[in-house]
């Protein structure tokens, strides 16, 4: 490829410019602290000139530590300090680095983790937790996915509250614009009551969801002041090729006999001061009852049952499901059975991807031959009683995923390692 080849002339001045000695190192761990590999530019070169090159494996603690002898700078102080452990003459010269060392060293080893991670160890810490998310407290299925998603980030976010702060940029936020889907969704189906959008004319369907669109993107914008109109103009053009997208997939793939019926509907504290009040969800557990909150984007009806469905902007994979990341539709189900539909039986529920093609995920479902109803509730219910004994035993660490958000906001204050993790969930 051409970035390839240029890549490779660039190597090859600065490999020129040497003229008596050349020296060349590179990374052994990334930044994650997993183990690297040569570039394929430097194994060409050790095959050219085997016969002159003499590679010589350097020492983990000599790539960064110095010998006493040549410390030239606080930051070598550091690494001679940890990479050897505070002597006593160092550590009374540099007390501040010599604890901070002890305190990096800590989190670096494989124990498991402890009060250098994010796990509250002081008795006052741990009563206002136990006061603050006790047993009368509602929790929100989307709080509970957070913390079993990544436990510091819950704690920045809800305990802590701690939020980076942007700089303004020109598009709308993707929060906003969640929020503008979720309303003309809703302003749509709810002038279309108990019909399926394949019962809806062609014309008359994609005329209301533009009306829809106008009203909740005006709604919702009215604050983004740092936009100019010609960017808003652009961005509701965008969710507008969205929902029409949404409307076409769905005359496709919907099975007309399911009926939207029942928008937004809130139990607990989550609902509005127009909502007719509904009580919270109270989900038994084997260590106790649970009290739950929450918002339905979408209640079907067909053949005397109901089906759930929430919105999403990106498609939920399976796997999250199965890992626990994902259960926020089992406990909307179970609620859906107790609270917002008493005697009415929840036949499935799914996760749908606004205009995306194969956006449907089905969460859980009782019958036919994918029937998996007993199974995903148990799974949603070990992910809060597991999420639950975290965050009530002050347990904030960083997650143990391979994989984590790369977005993430706290990335640079928890500083995950991927190799650190993994030694601590070992223990």
């Amino acid at each position: 490829p051409q970035h390839d080849r240029r890549e490779l002339l660039l190597f090859q001045r600065v490999f020129a410019v040497a003229r008596r000695r050349l020296t060349i190192s590179w990374h052994r761990v990334d930044r994650d602290g997993g183990a690297t590999q040569r570039s394929l530019y430097l194994e060409e070169i050790a095959e050219r000139l085997r016969d002159l090159a003499v590679t010589r494996p350097a020492n983990p603690r000599e790539v960064l530590v110095p010998t006493k002898e040549l410390v030239a700078g606080t930051r070598d102080v550091r690494n001679l300090l940890f990479g050897f452990r505070a002597t006593e003459a160092g550590a009374t010269a540099f007390p501040e680095t010599a604890a901070a060392a002890a305190v990096e060293a800590e989190r670096q080893s494989g124990n498991a983790c402890g009060t250098r991670d994010g796990v509250l160890g002081a008795a006052r810490n741990l009563e206002l937790i136990a006061k603050e998310f006790g047993p009368d407290i509602e929790f929100s299925a989307t709080a509970l996915e957070s913390y079993a998603s990544c436990p510091f980030h819950f704690f920045q976010e809800r305990i802590l509250r701690l939020f980076r702060v942007e700089p303004a940029e020109p598009t709308l936020d993707a929060l906003v614009q969640g929020r503008v889907l979720h309303r003309a969704l809703e302003k749509f189906h709810a002038s279309h009551r108990g019909a399926a959008i394949g019962d809806i004319p062609v014309d008359v369907a994609d005329t209301s969801m533009r009306d829809a669109l106008d009203i909740a993107f005006t709604d919702v914008t009215r604050g983004q002041v740092h936009l100019s109109r010609g960017l808003l103009e652009a961005e509701k053009a965008k969710i507008a090729r969205m929902l029409r997208q949404y409307l076409a997939i769905a005359r496709e793939t919907d099975d007309p006999a399911w009926k939207p019926v029942q928008f937004e509907t809130a139990f607990g504290r989550a609902r509005d001061d127009d909502d007719t009040p509904l009580p919270p969800f109270r989900l038994e557990l084997d260590d106790g009852a649970v009290l739950l909150t929450g918002r339905i984007d979408r209640i079907d009806e067909a053949n005397g049952g109901i089906r759930i469905v929430d919105y999403k902007s990106s498609v939920v994979q399976p796997a999250e499901i199965l890992n626990r990341r994902a259960f926020q539709l089992a406990l909307y189900a179970l609620a859906a059975e107790s609270v917002v539909r008493p005697g009415e039986m929840c036949d499935s529920a799914l996760y749908l991807a606004v205009g995306r093609e194969k956006g449907k995920t089905v969460a859980l479902e009782r019958a036919g031959k994918k029937s998996n109803w007993d199974e995903r509730v148990a799974l949603a219910q070990t992910a809060v009683e597991t999420s639950l004994a975290g965050i009530r035993t002050g347990k904030f660490h960083p997650t143990f995923d391979d994989h984590p958000c790369s977005r993430c906001p706290d990335e640079k204050i928890c500083r995950y390692q991927r190799a650190r993790m993994q030694r601590k969930a070992a223990e």
